[in-house]
């Protein structure tokens, strides 16, 4: 009880075909904070409309919930929710996603309650979790105590931990969507920082990912990593954002450090 729309008031429905498996989320984006968008999930079964309208199929996701302004009105399925379904009142903005198989059918309806909304966007995806470790070490390959940032393709840090002072050891325990690029970055004030990007199926996240930061010392060179750029431009990606600013902090917290910085950008492809 109250875990389902009363009535319909200005909905949408989506069929839903999967062509591939993985743990699958979607976010409600209104256009308007003020719209209070609610959805429904239901998986297909054999004549679904007329079994729904004879109440013998139930959703397996939804949420009903209001006051979502502070997030500017989102809803949807996240890997961070542990709720299958948030009822009327105020409650969670989103509800907990769920593992698909290639060839799933599912149907999707999404209900805004009040009058005039100015719709939304729909944005589906699958998320992936994802178990980061590593050990940070000097090149005297003594354990130290760093910082380790990751950063979306946007350049937004989605986690941060500390390295174990002792053991040099560190580990992140995130979700991140599928077929994005996301950066790590390793940072100490007194060594040189180093920036390294990846996919979600990249393999060698399965294994422990070792990094040497070495001590900042006259004369040497060091390859700051990530820093990329649009083709035939001088404008730099979002992604390379976080070995920017930690270029920048380092260079903050070693003001008598003097640097000479060399690069290229591309001259891109033009058909």
């Amino acid at each position: 009880k109250h875990f389902a729309f009363e009535k319909e008031h200005h909905s949408n429905w989506y069929k839903l075909l999967f062509k591939t498996s993985g743990n699958f989320c979607f976010t409600i984006k209104p256009f308007k904070k003020d719209d209070d968008y609610d959805f429904m999930l239901f998986k297909s079964i054999p004549d679904f409309c007329d079994s729904l309208l004879e109440g013998k199929v139930s959703a397996i996701r939804t949420n009903i919930s209001r006051d979502k302004k502070d997030i500017d009105g989102f809803t949807g399925l996240s890997s961070s929710s542990k709720i299958e379904f948030v009822k009327q009142g105020v409650g969670e903005a989103f509800s907990k996603s769920i593992p698909v198989k290639n060839s799933d059918q599912y149907y999707l309806v999404i209900d805004n309650v009040y009058d005039k909304g100015e719709g939304f966007s729909l944005e589906l995806f699958y998320e992936t979790q994802l178990n980061i470790k590593g050990r940070i070490v000097d090149e005297k390959d003594i354990p130290i105590n760093a910082e380790v940032t990751i950063n979306n393709n946007k350049g937004i840090e989605l986690g941060k931990v500390f390295s174990d002072s002792i053991t040099g050891t560190y580990q992140l325990d995130l979700t991140l969507k599928n077929n994005q690029a996301f950066t790590l970055n390793y940072f100490k004030d007194n060594s040189f920082f180093y920036s390294r990007t990846f996919e979600h199926t990249d393999t060698a996240l399965l294994k422990p990912i070792n990094q040497m930061l070495p001590q900042l010392k006259k004369g040497l060179k060091y390859s700051v990593g990530a820093i990329n750029f649009e083709p035939g431009s001088p404008e730099y990606l979002a992604s390379s954002l976080p070995a920017i600013k930690n270029l920048t902090k380092l260079m903050k917290k070693n003001p008598d450090l003097s640097i000479v910085i060399i690069g290229h950008t591309n001259a891109g492809m033009v058909y």
